[in-house]
Order: C-alpha cells, then structure tokens, then sequence
C-alpha cells in the first residue's frame, strides 16, 4: 500500500492555506479601503480619541449636537457629514457655533457612540454672526 499519496496531497492542502494566510497579510495599509471602521472597536469602557477637522452643517441645541461635514478621521472613519452629541451637557460653545464655521475637535468614542469635546473654532463662516 502506497502512503505516500494521501501525505502529499495533506501538505498541498497545508501549503495552500500558508500561501493563503501570507497573500492575505501581504498589500499593507495602503491597499486597503479608507472607508473601513477601525480593526478593533472599543471595547466595554474602553474610550479611545480621535482628532476631527471639519465645518458646521448645523446646530441643534434641544438636542445638544452639531451635524459636522468633516475630513477622514484616520483609524476611526471615512469623511462624511454626521451629527454628533457635544459631550458637555449645557456646553457653552454651542451657542457660538453656526453654520458654515470651520472647527477642530476630540472625538471620543466607546461602545456607547461617539461624542464632540474640545470644540475650537478655527475660522467662522461668511454669514455667521
């Protein structure tokens, strides 16, 4: 009886899936997608922070949140338009955002979402008061 058949055809199957794993791995960072969440969420209080340049689409103050059209976030997301909460209740700075105003900001986010703090007004928008 020859044995020797069934081991080569177990170490093609082996050296298929280390090809595999290894042409997976291969492409670093620049191949893949901008668009894609971050590798690893936060995890259960776990806050992790995250720098966002962008300009105000709008105010909502019953609700304590701005819409930001913002650049990408880098390990975080995409650029894209998106209300977020401010994260001090009462925040002040609410009522001197409006539309148009380009600012920066600290996104934290944990497994609850994600909120503004740090807001700093980089140059206001034509119009705003």
């Amino acid at each position: 009886m020859n044995r020797s058949r069934p081991m080569r055809t177990k170490a093609r199957y082996v050296l298929g899936a280390i090809l595999c794993l290894v042409m997976a791995g291969c492409g670093g960072t620049d191949s893949a997608p901008s668009n894609l969440a971050p590798a690893s969420e936060p995890q259960a209080g776990e806050t992790r922070t995250y720098h966002l340049e962008g300009t105000i689409i709008s105010v909502d103050k019953a609700n304590q949140s701005v819409t930001v059209d913002h650049k990408e976030i880098p390990g975080f997301m995409a650029a894209m338009a998106m209300p977020y909460p401010v994260a001090a209740a009462g925040d002040p700075m609410l009522d001197q955002l409006a539309p148009g105003d380009q600012i920066t900001a600290d996104v934290e986010a944990d497994d609850t979402g994600a909120r503004l703090r740090n807001i700093i007004i980089v140059k206001k928008g034509e119009g705003a008061k």
